[in-house]
């Protein structure tokens, strides 16, 4: 990756909620945009103008200056209509969403960056975006730690999924060669009968 170091100071510069109004998976993606192929500066909603005018001190692009963001929202979920479904905990990039499977789940207004990615998922509309004063913001640092802290786990997740299908899957064929030896067994006993 080209320009690395430039990705990296510009990353920094992002607020990482993850919340994708960039239109890219991630902080770190948009980053890299903007500092490898001259994405424009001003896309990062939650950041706004000081965040524009941070990046453009870096890589000026000319792109014109963000509106303030409005208000800072956090998730709430309605308690009456939750069916505990998991759809929102999986949505939420930075674990901010308490709950399992059937059980009612809580958002941790601390954690929460109002990033909005949870509100879609959910089936039964229970969650809503509430304005909270402009002082409940979150560490950026903190954010990025959450959301790394979720994808390793995820990542983790999947290889030990992988690792029990191999297992599984060579359990099956050594079942089946048992399965076939005792078929053959039985056919040679007949047919020796015969």
């Amino acid at each position: 990756m080209a320009n690395r170091t430039l990705t990296e100071q510009i990353d920094s510069l992002l607020p990482q909620t993850q919340c994708q109004a960039c239109h890219y998976k991630d902080c770190l993606s948009y980053a890299s945009a903007i500092a490898n192929h001259d994405e424009a500066t001003n896309l990062c909603q939650p950041g706004g103008p000081r965040t524009y005018r941070a990046i453009e001190q870096l890589k000026p692009t000319n792109s014109p200056c963000p509106p303030e963001p409005t208000a800072k929202h956090i998730a709430v979920i309605q308690d009456d209509y939750c069916v505990g479904c998991l759809k929102c905990i999986k949505a939420c990039p930075v674990d901010a969403i308490f709950g399992s499977q059937g059980k009612l789940h809580t958002v941790i207004s601390d954690i929460c960056t109002g990033c909005n990615l949870c509100v879609e998922p959910c089936p039964t509309d229970c969650i809503e975006m509430v304005a909270v004063p402009a002082t409940t913001t979150t560490s950026a640092v903190d954010n990025k730690t959450r959301y790394l802290n979720k994808k390793s786990r995820l990542v983790e997740k999947n290889k030990t999924k992988k690792d029990q299908h191999k297992l599984a899957k060579l359990s099956r064929k050594s079942y089946s060669k048992t399965q076939e030896a005792r078929l053959n067994y039985i056919l040679n006993v007949c047919c020796d009968e015969s």
